[in-house]
């Protein structure tokens, strides 16, 4: 009996050791856009995320999708995204997976009063209240080139009404014509197994709020 008994832990070590390594790959589904009001452009759509990403190769896949408030506050139900499947391109009907509403509150709007620049962690503003709560997570707009936008997160020391420090410097330079908002929001969204392909469509029906959105995707490729 000892005899087996050692044989079965030994064989379940070994099995533990063998599932540690971890195939991953990841990338960008959509950059940083704007989803303008019922004037302007009222839904998004990402790309197809399909066999190019590796989604119906991958042991799971997960979109990480993005939405901020960088306008007035919405109505509430009025704006959010859904996630939509099917088997693959023979498959001639769209399936709703998951469909959630966008948080309608109204960023607190923090006014870039200074070049922040590149390689530094420090946020130049006009005043940081409403942007001191450490661990939080911001949005610092370009207002330029949307897509050169970022996410930051509040590192817990600032200077008042000077700076705030975020916890990695930033990649871009941020000048006075730019932002800093404070209603993100993100969905982490495991996609069933079985299908080979989905896409993210983000709507907005309120004539006054505005959106900056992104999707990302990381996969489980294999376990060696």
């Amino acid at each position: 009996m000892k005899r087996i008994t050692v044989i079965l832990i030994s064989l379940l070590l070994c099995a533990s050791a063998q599932a540690t390594n971890i195939t991953k790959s990841q990338g960008e589904l959509m950059d940083w856009t704007l989803l303008d009001d019922t004037g302007g452009v009222p839904f998004l759509e990402s790309a197809l995320f399909d066999s190019g990403e590796g989604y119906d190769d991958s042991l799971s896949s997960t979109l990480l999708v993005t939405m901020v408030n960088i306008g007035a506050a919405g109505t509430a139900g009025a704006q959010g995204f859904a996630v939509y499947v099917r088997m693959g391109a023979t498959d001639e009907t769209w399936r709703q997976f998951v469909k959630l509403p966008m948080d309608a509150t109204a960023s607190t709007v923090g006014d870039c009063n200074a070049v922040s620049g590149s390689a530094q962690a420090n946020i130049n503003l006009t005043a940081t209240t409403g942007f001191e709560t450490p661990g939080s997570m911001y949005f610092l707009h370009d207002a330029g080139t949307i897509a050169d936008s970022t996410l930051v997160i509040f590192g817990g020391t600032y200077n008042d009404d000077n700076y705030i420090t975020v916890i990695d410097n930033l990649v871009n330079a941020y000048d006075a014509d730019d932002n800093l908002y404070s209603n993100v929001q993100q969905w982490p969204i495991v996609l069933p197994g079985g299908c080979d392909e989905a896409k993210v469509l983000f709507f907005n029906g309120d004539a006054d709020a505005n959106y900056a959105c992104r999707v990302d995707y990381a996969n489980q490729d294999e376990i060696e």
